[in-house]
């Protein structure tokens, strides 16, 4: 799958776009295929090192989004694949797919649209 990756903190324009290995979902967590996903304030002081939360190198950066569950890990109960839901983790929704624990998902109704839904979670609320 592709990523928006960053290896080193730095400026935005460091980032690039790499191919890595698709993620599974572990016990809890669902696997979305991402999209659409906002840029927030926050995820450029990711980027750049400058936020309080310091994700390990290489990482790739992202705080909300959308998409559809493909999988579902052991235990997880919410959600199941075909689902539309919005996502907001600490990082990690710059990918085509985003491994996320499920209390981390909200169920997203048919009339709201991937764009739309990715930028309610964290642009609204600030």
């Amino acid at each position: 799958m592709k990523a928006v990756m960053v290896e080193g903190f730095g400026p935005i324009e460091d980032a690039v776009v790499r191919d890595i290995p698709d993620p599974a979902p572990g016990p809890g967590d669902v696997l979305i295929a991402m999209k659409a996903a906002d840029v927030n304030f926050p995820d450029i002081l990711v980027m750049e090192g400058a936020y309080q939360v310091k994700p390990p190198l290489p990482f790739s950066p992202g705080k909300a989004g959308a998409g559809v569950v493909e999988a579902v890990g052991a235990g997880a109960t919410r959600f199941k694949p075909g689902d539309r839901v919005a996502v907001e983790v600490e990082y990690g929704a710059y990918a085509e797919k985003l491994v996320a624990a499920e209390n981390l998902c909200y169920p997203l109704p048919k009339g709201i649209s991937f764009n739309d839904a990715a930028a309610l979670s964290l642009v609204y609320q600030t």
